[in-house]
């Protein structure tokens, strides 16, 4: 599967792999759901560097390894870690734009209201 000798899976080896019959028969022992090869490398691929190494691989397989609802149930916690990094990015960007604003009300001078 490896086939540049890299110690890694790249997305188009996995695919590749995931064609032949008896990778497809390994995976639906392990009751992974194969149909769906795109995801599951997603999964595997704790580390989001595009590649799956071999503890990425085993410590995924048995992690995912199970009905379906598995696979579904990690890639929920798997999308909910990206969002929850994506709130925290916005917040902080919202928290510099509210001290920005802040920092130019302070900075604002009102003009004195003539007497009547």
């Amino acid at each position: 599967a490896d086939k540049d000798g890299s110690g890694t899976l790249t997305w188009q080896e996995f695919k590749e792999h995931m064609k032949q019959a008896q990778v497809k028969a390994y995976f639906t022992s392990m009751d992974l759901d194969v149909s769906q090869a795109n995801l599951l490398f997603s999964l595997l691929d704790r580390d989001h560097s595009k590649e799956v190494n071999i503890e990425e691989f085993v410590e995924g397989c048995l992690r995912l390894k199970g009905p379906a609802r598995n696979i579904d149930v990690n890639m929920l916690i798997t999308e909910q870690r990206k969002m929850r990094g994506e709130v925290r990015s916005f917040t902080r960007r919202f928290e510099l734009a509210m001290v920005n604003v802040q920092t130019k009300l302070q900075n604002l001078t009102i003009p004195d209201l003539p007497d009547e």
